[in-house]
């Protein structure tokens, strides 16, 4: 059966990444997110769902990014990172998928070895580009800037089959 590498970068503004086995990039889907009011958003947990479904002919293995508060983020920020970190392992083991969490400093520190950009999101839109060079990595068409949920995602999921997770 062939496999399914699926990269999460799992924020409100993350993104869902799916490579096969060889690493060769299946899909690529900003986060599906829907208003909740006071401008606040949440995960369209239909939509994730489906985008999981769509591959359920084949093995497939999520690559979570482990969340971890920061007391920066303050109390609701705090507590809406917390609910989507937990909502996201809810959808992939209702789903029966298997899955791994993987820390960020653990990824990232293999993925953007190779860059002298200090900065996180910077690093990982040069690396994404170098590795995936006909990918925009944009959110949409009328984006300029490189979303960086997609360049998480996608290193996220490279890591993953790098490892053979």
């Amino acid at each position: 059966m062939q496999k399914r590498i699926i990269g999460v970068d799992g924020g409100i503004s993350g993104a869902l990444c799916v490579l096969d086995e060889t690493g060769k990039l299946i899909e690529l889907l900003v986060m599906p997110i829907m208003p909740i009011g006071n401008g606040r958003n949440e995960y369209d947990c239909q939509r994730i769902v489906e985008f999981f479904e769509k591959y359920s002919n084949f093995e497939r293995v999520v690559i979570l990014e482990k969340a971890q508060y920061t007391p920066a983020l303050g109390g609701i920020a705090g507590f809406s990172f917390g609910k989507s970190y937990g909502t996201m392992i809810g959808i992939v083991s209702a789903l029966k998928i298997k899955y791994h969490l993987i820390a960020a400093r653990t990824w990232q520190k293999e993925m953007l070895q190779d860059t002298n950009s200090e900065n996180t999101k910077d690093a990982s839109a040069i690396v994404a580009k170098r590795l995936f060079p006909g990918q925009a990595f944009l959110a949409t068409e009328r984006s300029k800037k490189v979303h960086s949920g997609l360049t998480d995602a996608i290193l996220i999921a490279t890591y993953g089959q790098r490892h053979n997770l």
